[in-house]
């Protein structure tokens, strides 16, 4: 059993219900994977990103705040 997650599920305390249950089989890759998604969203939620984007702003996604080309096309595009 991974560390952490309750035996069973009737096991929960009440301090563990208000929490979120992430499955046991996550591994740190996924989780950080999953953490630059929900980042990437947020930031380009902002106005400054709401038009077409230039190389200049690619680039400032990724220097600034770790977001990929390739990612940032997607997350726009659906």
């Amino acid at each position: 059993m991974h560390p952490g997650y309750p035996a069973r599920s009737g096991s929960r305390t009440p301090a563990d219900r208000n929490r979120p249950v992430r499955p046991p089989f996550e591994n740190e890759e996924e989780r950080r994977f999953r953490d630059l998604v929900r980042r990437g969203r947020h930031v380009l939620d902002r106005p400054e990103f709401s038009g077409q984007l230039s190389d200049d702003d690619y680039r400032r996604l990724h220097d600034t705040y770790g977001l990929p080309r390739d990612l940032v096309t997607g997350l726009r595009a659906g």
